[in-house]
């Protein structure tokens, strides 16, 4: 049953989100990895993120859901996951 109120609650802040504004395309928020264009898109998909009135709860949707690509919550995978690094392992199992 905790999975349906986890997408409940998801669901409950994905609509406010600055990424839901359907002018922009949300490709941006997952470059490619590597290169010139990914440094672009990241930098731009962060000042999106920067001004998101949800922050802080896709943030820790992410960390949560250890989501390995994109840029969630302002942060890039390799900034979430020095995050996650840094949790010691019993935060990990009881945080979901």
């Amino acid at each position: 049953m905790e999975f349906f109120s986890s997408n409940e609650r998801l669901s409950s802040w994905m609509g406010r989100a600055a990424c839901a504004d359907r002018s922009i395309d949300p490709l941006i928020f997952y470059p490619p990895i590597g290169g010139h264009a990914s440094d672009q898109l990241s930098r731009a998909a962060k000042r999106i993120c920067s001004g998101c009135p949800v922050r802080q709860e896709c943030l820790h949707t992410a960390l949560i859901q250890e989501e390995s690509h994109g840029v969630w919550g302002g942060l890039s995978a390799r900034e979430r996951e020095r995050i996650f690094k840094k949790q010691p392992q019993s935060a990990r199992s009881t945080s979901s």
